[in-house]
């Protein structure tokens, strides 16, 4: 009897040990180790995300500067963007409450100094995002400022043709189209068609044959119509002519100051992009790495009850 009793005792002692260890195992341990799998495949995500971001950053960094150097060039005119997408945009998947887990209390990083590390690696994503929706709103303005500059000193230009046209327009009255138009060569009237025909015949092979794109670049008018015009005005100022080519050059030094400042602007906008980008690219690597380079506390803990492949 007593025995049997033994028996039955035992039976529900085990019984009750095998219902405890269930249910550790089903309340404690299984929800633990399942934890620990998904930390793992966020941080694997995470690890993706930073090499990739890393490398699209760099791309953008690149890029800005090339648009810097493309818009402070004075030998091209029109400035062209390659789309580049952001790969940081992804981390948007991933909340900040995620990230500070994977990253500070998975590793049982209380320490100021790595929550410090934490938010600046969290605000450099934040900030890489703004400066390239950034980036991308101000190349779109800075296309359409170009245009609106370049056609008001087009505008200018074509004032001054009518002008040089108008003065020319008398030498040829009473003359046929194909005889030699003869004035003295120290004359206003002379000198203005020197200049005139100096840049006319720039970039003569162009597929336009009335105006080349290159007799067009305002840098170009600048050296080879406005410098030379202001000398010769300056040089006669009582000419009849004199007055009339002044004003047009200054009507052009404003439509080019705006167009000079404007590229100046953007030019220095998309070196600072690229200066803060490859500033934000180091401290996205650094601060991730200095967190990422601690062992997890869950993980180390299954491997050591568990063994090494526990959590695969």
């Amino acid at each position: 009897m007593n025995e049997c009793s033994f028996a039955i005792g035992d039976w529900i002692a085990a019984t009750a040990a095998i219902i405890a260890a269930i249910g550790v195992w089903t309340n404690y341990i299984f929800p633990k180790i399942t934890e620990a799998r998904r930390r793992d495949g966020l941080e694997k995500y995470v690890k993706i995300l930073i090499g990739k971001s890393v490398g699209t950053l760099n791309d953008l960094k690149n890029e800005c500067q090339n648009i810097a150097n493309q818009i402070s060039s004075k030998d091209k005119k029109d400035v062209f963007a390659n789309e580049i997408i952001l790969r940081t945009e992804h981390f948007k998947e991933v909340s900040m409450e995620r990230l500070f887990d994977l990253l500070i209390t998975s590793r049982g990083l209380s320490e100021s100094e790595y929550v410090e590390s934490f938010f600046n690696f969290s605000d450099s994503i934040i900030r890489v995002n703004h400066i390239g929706k950034a980036a991308y709103k101000n190349f779109s303005k800075f296309s359409d400022e170009f245009a609106e500059n370049q056609s008001a000193i087009h505008g200018v230009i074509a004032d001054l043709v009518n002008y040089i046209d108008a003065v020319q327009k008398p030498l040829m009255q009473g003359q046929g189209q194909s005889q030699q138009v003869i004035v003295l060569e120290d004359s206003f009237e002379h000198k203005l068609i020197s200049i005139h025909m100096t840049w006319s015949k720039i970039d003569v092979n162009s597929e336009d044959k009335k105006v080349s794109p290159k007799q067009l670049d305002p840098y170009v008018v600048v050296e080879e119509l406005i410098t030379p015009l202001r000398s010769l005005c300056q040089s006669l100022p009582k000419h009849p002519a004199s007055f009339a080519g002044i004003q047009i050059i200054r009507k052009f030094d404003v439509a080019f100051t705006n167009f000079d400042t404007m590229k100046r602007h953007y030019a220095a906008q998309y070196s600072n992009y690229a200066d803060s980008l490859d500033k934000l690219v180091l401290k996205i690597q650094s601060e991730s790495g200095k967190l990422l380079r601690f062992p997890r506390v869950d993980r180390e803990y299954f491997r050591n009850i568990f063994g090494p492949n526990s959590l695969s």
